[in-house]
């Protein structure tokens, strides 16, 4: 049985919150690569996301901040900019299933800098 293998297995039979791990790896792994576009990711639990008709949503909620919009380096937001949002949301997708089989949602949010 391989690490990755493994992994799921307890994460299937645990059933814990992975929002702090998720969170922790992902800002660990992409911010501290792209420190000048990427200010931070936010994990959300699926029990703690709701709809507006009350239904619970599945996966996790990944929201990725970057830096960006009107007065920053990154305005105005060409193709070149959104490429590069997306490859970075995409990198912390795959990262988060591979190693642990558990698909998310991923959302992006911009700010003008990092605190």
């Amino acid at each position: 049985m391989n690490l990755q293998e493994t992994i799921r297995r307890i994460l299937r039979e645990d059933g814990k919150d992975l929002s702090p791990l998720i969170e922790k790896v992902l800002n660990d792994m992409l911010v501290k690569y792209n420190k000048d576009i990427l200010c931070g990711v936010t994990v959300v639990h699926p029990d703690n996301r709701i709809t507006l008709s009350g239904d619970k949503y599945l996966h996790y909620k990944v929201t990725f901040t970057f830096i960006g919009g009107y007065g920053t380096k990154n305005w105005p937001k060409t193709m070149a900019i959104r490429d590069k949002y997306s490859e970075i949301m995409n990198d912390g997708w795959h990262l988060v299933h591979d190693f642990t089989g558990i698909p998310v949602d991923v959302y992006s949010a911009e700010i003008k800098e990092c605190d």
